[in-house]
């Protein structure tokens, strides 16, 4: 059995979460016995990576909580199914045969300790006895760790993105190597069905550039394409017009900024609204551009958009190929959906990455996903026939 020793109970209800519900829900994704005494939390698994993997998952919980950010109860599940799959490219932190030993959480030092304190270990009824020590002996304010040994683990384990507003973790495997690509290459097309996260964290990427002043703009452009359906004329100038096809990019922004931010952010020219068929002509400098639902651009859309691109500016593409809404160009043939022509010129391009989801990887409520399938079976079904 693993205990965890909390000191702050303030930190460690919230951790539990109202009536132990987020104990509850790990012990039932992970099959292990969770339950606290107190500030003592104990894990009890007859699988040590599972008791390995959900002790890094509270440290790394419980460090969130000390910086002032919450838990989100709906992705729990999430991350722990994340450090499961990474399990086998962790290296155990005690040699086997090692015995059992409980952690220590401390409060935050005060300015006045001579030393910081940090997380601290015991031996369970070890034979000598000996007291609590710091894991950190000697250690002065100088040179504070940043964290303790198991939650670097985890941290390193639940790749994230800091936004002004929340602190937007991966939820899977594959927006785990997502999130990489886009910090890593300035033009990322990301493919899949709905509700894998695709759109959500473009955005929560571009607002984290902007917060860090790597870039100065945030540019977000869609076709005008209705989803099997005319709306026929809408009122209001062009903003007022286009804005109905962006509404899922603005529910983003206001999940990670203040409204009252973006509102001034989109008036001081920040964060703006552009048109895909007004783009031609335009350079695109030291922004970050994403064009959502990508599978109903035109080819000669899409050659438009990707030749916007100025110096320090990354573009983002998201979209679901298997939603095109493009009409035809005649009775019975289909357009070619500029995404899907892009994707097979563009894929021996080094510095342009491709990433695609599965509906194994749908994050939103657990009826996404199987209804994603469904139609994937019924479409398989009916093109075999």
């Amino acid at each position: 059995m693993e205990r965890l020793i909390f000191e702050d109970p303030k930190l460690a209800a919230q951790l539990f979460g109202p009536q132990n519900l987020h104990l509850q829900i790990l012990s039932r994704a992970s099959g292990a016995r969770i339950f606290n005494r107190g500030s003592t939390l104990c894990i009890e698994s007859q699988d040590q990576t599972v008791e390995n993997c959900l002790v890094r998952l509270f440290c790394s919980l419980y460090d969130e909580l000390k910086e002032g950010l919450g838990i989100d109860c709906h992705s729990l599940e999430s991350h722990l199914n994340l450090l499961l799959q990474n399990a086998a490219e962790l290296d155990d932190s005690e040699p086997a045969g090692s015995p059992r030993q409980d952690r220590t959480f401390r409060r935050r030092p005060s300015l006045a300790d001579d030393t910081l304190p940090a997380s601290s270990r015991t031996t369970a009824k070890a034979e000598n006895k000996s007291e609590r020590k710091p894991a950190w002996p000697g250690l002065s304010r100088k040179n504070p760790p940043s964290e303790t040994p198991a939650s670097s683990a985890s941290k390193e384990q639940l790749p994230q993105v800091e936004t002004p507003k929340k602190l937007v973790l991966a939820r899977n495997a594959a927006q785990k190597t997502y999130l990489e690509l886009l910090k890593s290459h300035e033009i990322v097309f990301a493919t899949g069905p709905a509700g894998t996260g695709k759109t959500y964290l473009a955005v929560a990427h571009a607002v984290h550039l902007l917060t860090i002043h790597a870039i100065k703009k945030i540019i977000l452009t869609r076709p005008a394409v209705e989803a099997g359906e005319k709306l026929g004329f809408l009122p209001g100038d062009l903003i007022e017009k286009i804005n109905p096809y962006l509404r899922p990019l603005y529910d983003a922004l206001y999940d990670m900024l203040p409204m009252a931010k973006v509102t001034a952010l989109s008036e001081l020219g920040s964060i703006e609204i552009a048109p895909l068929a007004f783009m031609r002509g335009r350079t695109l400098n030291d922004s970050c551009i994403i064009l959502d639902e990508a599978q109903n651009t035109t080819c000669e859309q899409m050659k438009m958009f990707l030749t916007r691109m100025g110096f320090g500016s990354r573009m983002i593409i998201t979209g679901d190929c298997t939603q095109i809404d493009l009409p035809s160009e005649r009775p019975g043939v289909p357009r070619m959906s500029g995404l899907v022509h892009a994707r097979s010129i563009l894929a021996k391009i080094p510095a342009i990455a491709f990433h695609t989801f599965s509906k194994e990887d749908v994050v939103r409520h657990q009826l996404v996903g199987e209804i994603v399938n469904a139609y994937d079976i019924a479409e398989n079904r009916q093109s075999k026939a």
